[in-house]
């Protein structure tokens, strides 16, 4: 097997680790919603601001962000129990975090690999040199 085509293989890991680790980082970016109750904004934003859920008074009413207050039908106040923004975030992002750490674990052992094959490959010390080509 030439050289090149088993670099080539080498780097399959790697660029498997490195989709396992962006592509739970896009996912915590990807706006969630619950229709009518609350926009949750980006799963990270949620998590890393503390964000709560929103629930309506016992009139049903909701204040929104911007200081207005709205009432929700029943079919909404039902939502707003029912489909909480944590509970879809944590659907997100329980599995996110699960594959960005398959991908953390595989790009380690990969550095670890590499870094192993190229010591054992690397010429030693007491090593001649080696013998100049003749022609």
């Amino acid at each position: 097997m030439s050289t090149s085509r088993r670099r080539a293989l080498a780097s399959i890991p790697v660029w498997i680790a490195l989709a396992a680790m962006v592509g739970p980082l896009l996912v915590s970016v990807v706006p969630v919603t619950n229709p009518g109750v609350q926009d949750c904004g980006a799963p990270a934003s949620f998590l890393l601001g503390g964000h709560v859920d929103t629930y309506p008074d016992a009139n049903g009413q909701v204040r929104r962000p911007n200081g207005k207050v709205e009432t929700l039908t029943k079919a909404e106040q039902a939502r707003a129990f029912d489909h909480q923004c944590s509970a879809r975030i944590a659907a997100r992002m329980g599995p996110a975090a699960g594959v960005f750490a398959f991908g953390t674990l595989l790009g380690v052992v990969t550095l670890l690999v590499s870094m192993v094959c190229w010591w054992r490959a690397a010429p030693r010390r007491g090593d001649p040199p080696p013998a100049p080509a003749t022609a």
